[in-house]
């Protein structure tokens, strides 16, 4: 069979409705087996929490799929032929049987999954295609397909017993009496009933007679601990439990204070454990202990354990600042120093502690010295003497920023000056790079006349025009510089004009002297020097035109 047009179906078996409607598929009278319907038929994951549908696997399921349609003139098909495609994807396939195409109209299909070994089905989907009119078919009647007549049949019998009933017949003759069942299992006991009302109180009883009195015992007399005998002693003196393996090291006095040191006399590494409080001379180096800010001496509580190999933990509090210490004796008297904390201030300083920069008024820094430059701390300071920086700096005092990798193979340099927007910038690694400027301003000579040298003149044709000149522009650190103009009067192999030499060019240069009036031309050059040299021929008393640009 060859198909030529192909509808598709997905369906998910939920809770929320059956009805597909229209699957877009329209066909024909004369599509005779060339059409199918491709269903996909899914269900919802249970085990996953999340939202999830999978495919119906029928390798894994007794349930099978069924259809049935329902023709718009009332012809009825049931259990139509279903392909299974892919049994694990849930995927089967309906191909159209020229029958269910004679019949014009909408085809109403309903598919559902049914169990065959028992009654369990679930309906799926309800869905419709159209089979229109080719025109040269004759057209069919209302047919019904045998399986389900069947079903109707007998269920309209049972719906309307008594119309189908016959008339009563005879009673006839009373059979033998069949055999004794077996006796069934003793039914569950009843609940107990409610408790009745209790009865009237019989008359009371007859008291009984006194018993006979005992005979009077002996006077007891009086005793004392020491009456006791060392047994008895023994016997009802309380036993205490064992105290020989409590703690005997005591880490405070008696009632729970620290053990008072008075002004601490030792290192404080040389402490044994405990907990102490002392007094920290101003000579706080004496003692190995952390530093006052001010100087001053303080008041501290400090605990002390000790562990193996001569390993030790050292807490130190400083009760007047709350500044809190730790050191660590390492094995074998490796002392890892003081390490605070919980710092008030910065940790490391990049500024003092209330944001203002550091202030350098003395001495002399040279910029330019490298070995200088790695002494000076990472931070940001204002300093005053200052060498080393470019000769256009508007000024040699203002704030110097200093930043380091923490290998301190690298730091960079930012200086501004306190009277300008100037910021420049210097390197150190394996040597000092340039000073840079970062945000210079761009500068702009305007138009200067050219030096002109050896007789050679100006030639304008009036006062309106430009005569020959240069202009530099500075942007940062990069010069551009533009030669126009028209000349006269040159010599060949003779020095015409000459340029400032903080503008000339590393190298030289060659450019093209054309004529003003004429198509001869001559070769030009400007040296490293700025001297500019004609060195092609030239024609008498003939304008030449110039004009060059380069960067610096």
């Amino acid at each position: 069979m060859e198909t030529y047009k192909t509808g598709t179906v997905n369906t998910i078996i939920n809770e929320n409705g059956v009805d597909l409607g229209s699957i877009n598929v329209n066909l024909y009278t004369m599509d005779n087996k060339t059409s199918v319907i491709d269903i996909h038929i899914k269900k919802k994951n249970i085990i996953n929490e999340n939202q999830e549908y999978i495919s119906v696997n029928f390798n894994q399921t007794k349930f099978e799929p069924v259809l049935h349609v329902f023709a718009q003139d009332g012809s009825i098909f049931t259990n139509e032929p279903l392909e299974i495609v892919k049994a694990e994807e849930g995927f089967v396939r309906y191909i159209i049987p020229e029958y269910i195409t004679k019949h014009v109209g909408q085809m109403q299909c309903k598919l559902f999954l049914e169990n065959p070994e028992n009654n369990d089905s679930t309906h799926v989907a309800n869905f419709y295609f159209t089979v229109n009119d080719s025109g040269i078919t004759k057209s069919v009647g209302k047919e019904i397909r045998v399986e389900l007549l069947d079903d109707i049949v007998e269920k309209v019998m049972k719906d309307n017993v008594d119309i189908f009933k016959g008339p009563k017949g005879d009673t006839g003759e009373q059979g033998p009496a069949g055999q004794d069942g077996k006796d069934g299992k003793n039914g569950i006991n009843g609940i107990d009933g409610i408790n009745g009302n209790p009865g009237p109180q019989g008359p009371p009883g007859r008291d009984g007679k006194d018993g006979v009195d005992g005979q009077d015992g002996s006077d007891g007399k009086s005793f004392d601990f020491e009456s006791l005998t060392e047994e008895q002693k023994a016997e009802i003196t309380p036993k205490l439990p064992d105290f020989s393996n409590w703690q005997q090291y005591q880490f405070t006095n008696s009632d729970g204070t620290r053990k008072w040191l008075g002004t601490l006399s030792q290192p404080i590494e040389t402490l044994e454990p405990g907990l102490y409080e002392c007094s920290i001379p101003s000579d706080y180096k004496s003692v190995n202990a952390p530093a006052d800010p001010s100087g001053a001496g303080y008041i501290a509580e400090i605990n002390v354990t000790k562990g193996q190999s001569g390993r030790k933990q050292i807490i130190l509090t400083q009760s007047n600042r709350n500044n809190i210490w730790s050191k660590v004796i390492h094995t074998n008297g490796d002392d890892k120093g003081w390490t605070q904390l919980n710092p008030q201030s910065q940790k490391y300083k990049l500024t003092n502690d209330d944001g203002t920069n550091f202030y350098t008024g003395f001495g002399t820094t040279n910029l330019n010295n490298e070995d200088e430059i790695k002494k000076l701390p990472t931070g940001i300071r204002y300093i005053t003497r200052v060498t080393g920086l470019p000769s256009d700096v508007s000024s040699n005092e203002g704030w110097l920023l200093k930043l380091t990798r923490s290998d301190s193979q690298l730091s960079t340099l930012y200086f501004q000056p306190y009277n300008s927007s100037q910021l420049l910038q210097r390197v150190t690694y394996n040597g000092l790079s340039e000073w840079r400027y970062i945000n210079q301003a761009s500068t702009d000579t305007g138009w200067v006349p050219l030096p002109l040298l050896n007789g050679a003149e100006a030639d304008v044709y009036s006062d309106s025009y430009l005569p020959v000149s240069y202009r530099v522009r500075k942007t940062g650190d990069n010069k551009t510089v533009q030669i126009i103009g028209n000349i006269k009067k040159l010599n060949t192999g003779s020095v015409f004009a000459q340029l400032p030499l903080n503008i000339t060019p590393t190298k030289n240069i060659e450019f093209k002297l054309n004529q003003r009036i004429g198509t001869s031309n001559a070769v030009g050059y400007l040296a490293s020097d700025g001297t500019m040299k004609v060195v092609g021929a030239v024609e008498a008393d003939s304008t030449y035109m110039i004009n060059l640009t380069y960067m610096v």
